[in-house]
């Protein structure tokens, strides 16, 4: 079997959730030590020029931050 899929399909679309290597870019930048998932949802949203991106996760939100996207925990610290 091979692993190449023809295009002309229906998953193939002019905006696609998927990225396209912003992922690894975002994984390829150590310093934001970035889980793969998180890495991956970090693109799509970017991908989709999300307003705001809110998470609860502290590693998430830093690296959104050293990213330069607009990540916030929703909540306001006292």
């Amino acid at each position: 079997m091979s692993s190449h899929r023809p295009s002309g399909h229906d998953h193939d679309h002019e905006h696609s959730t998927i990225p396209d290597d912003t992922a690894l870019r975002y994984l390829g930048r150590f310093e934001t030590r970035l889980r793969a998932g998180d890495a991956l949802h970090l693109a799509i949203a970017n991908n989709h020029r999300a307003a705001v991106i809110y998470s609860l996760d502290r590693t998430l939100v830093d690296a959104g931050k050293i990213l330069n996207l607009p990540v916030s925990m929703g909540i306001r610290a006292k």
